[in-house]
C-alpha cells in the first residue's frame, strides 16, 4: 500500500492479537524518484525510514518480485519477514478468447492501464506517425485514465493520427479488461523507467495469447532475455516503427512470438501465487 504508514490503522486489532500483513506492492522511494527526479536525499531517506518502521510493525511483508524484495531488504527490512507474492493474472479470467467477427484487414495494437508520462506513450505515438501508411488497417487502441491524458490527446491531434489511434480515456472494471483487449494483434508494453519485472499489462497480454512489443528496459530485458521476446529501443520512435513493421510483415517471427507467449502463460499463473499466499495466512493463524 502507499503510504506504508497506513499499516498503523491496524494498531487496535494488533493489540488484541490480530496478525498483520503489509503488502509493499510499490516501493515508495522508487516511485517518488521516478516522478520527481530532483527529489532531495532527505525526503528519500524519510520515505525509506517510514517503510522500515511500517514493516517492523507488520508480522509479514509481501513484495511483488525478487528485485523489490532485495530493495526492501537494503532499506533495512528483515529479509525473513518478506515473502514474494507476484501479481500474476488470474488464468480463469485472463485467457484466450475466440473472436467470431474479427476483422481480417486490421492490425490492432493495444495499450491499457494508467495514462502517465512514466509509461512513454509519446514514443509509441511518434513511432506510429513515422510508419503511417505502411501498414494497411493499422489501429492503436489506448484504454485508461491518468494525469497525462491531455498531453496524449494533444499529441494525437498534432500528428493527425485520429484515424489510426483511438483513445478511450476511461477506467474499466478489472473483470471487463479481457473482453476489451481480446481482439488485439499486438500488446504494447512501454516502460522506460519502470523497475517491476512483472508488469500487469504484459502478463495480462501473454495470458490471453497476445504477443507483445516491449520498450527496452535493463531490468526487464535481463529477466526475459532467454524468452525470445521482441524489444524496441528506449525512447526511440524510429526503433518502434522498425520493430512494428517487422512483426507485421514477417509472419514467421510473429507466430514465433505467439508461441513464446503461450509458453510464458503456463509459467506466470495466479493459481501458484494464490497457494503461496494462503499457506502464509495459514502459517500466521496457526
Amino acid at each position: 500500500n502507499m503510504p506504508d504508514l497506513l499499516v498503523f490503522t491496524a494498531i487496535v486489532p494488533k493489540i488484541f492479537g490480530s496478525k498483520i500483513i503489509l503488502d509493499i506492492h510499490d516501493v515508495m522511494s522508487e516511485v517518488f524518484l521516478s516522478k520527481n527526479s530532483n527529489s532531495s536525499n532527505f525526503l528519500i531517506k524519510m520515505l525509506k525510514i517510514q517503510e522500515r518502521i511500517s514493516a517492523k510493525f507488520a508480522d509479514y511483508v509481501l513484495s511483488v518480485d525478487e528485485y523489490h524484495m532485495k530493495v526492501i531488504e537494503c532499506h533495512g527490512v528483515n529479509i525473513e519477514k518478506i515473502t514474494v507474492i507476484s501479481n500474476f493474472p488470474d488464468e480463469d479470467l485472463f485467457k484466450p478468447i475466440a473472436i467470431e467477427d474479427k476483422e481480417e484487414n486490421l492490425f490492432k495494437l493495444i495499450f491499457h492501464g494508467t495514462i502517465s508520462k512514466v509509461y512513454g506513450l509519446e514514443t509509441v505515438i511518434n513511432g506510429i506517425f513515422k510508419i503511417k501508411g505502411k501498414i494497411p488497417g493499422l489501429k492503436f487502441i489506448i484504454i485508461g485514465e491518468g494525469d497525462y491524458e491531455s498531453e496524449i490527446f494533444d499529441l494525437i491531434m498534432v500528428k493527425k493520427l485520429q484515424d489510426i489511434i483511438l483513445f478511450n480515456n476511461k477506467k474499466i472494471p478489472h473483470e471487463q479488461v479481457p473482453e476489451e483487449i481480446a481482439n488485439a494483434d499486438l500488446g504494447i508494453v512501454s516502460c522506460p523507467d519502470i523497475t517491476a519485472v512483472y508488469q500487469n499489462k504484459f502478463l495480462e497480454y501473454i495470458s490471453m495469447g497476445i504477443p507483445t512489443l516491449i520498450e527496452y528496459n535493463d531490468m526487464v530485458y535481463k529477466f526475459y532475455k532467454d524468452y525470445n521476446l521482441e524489444f524496441y529501443n528506449r525512447n526511440d520512435p524510429d526503433s518502434f516503427a522498425e520493430k512494428l513493421y517487422y512483426l507485421y510483415s514477417d509472419r514467421d517471427r510473429y507466430n514465433e512470438l505467439k508461441e513464446t507467449t503461450r509458453k510464458l502463460a503456463k509459467k506466470f499463473k495466479w493459481s501458484s501465487e494464490k497457494r503461496k499466499y494462503l499457506d502464509l495466512v495459514d502459517e500466521l493463524l496457526n
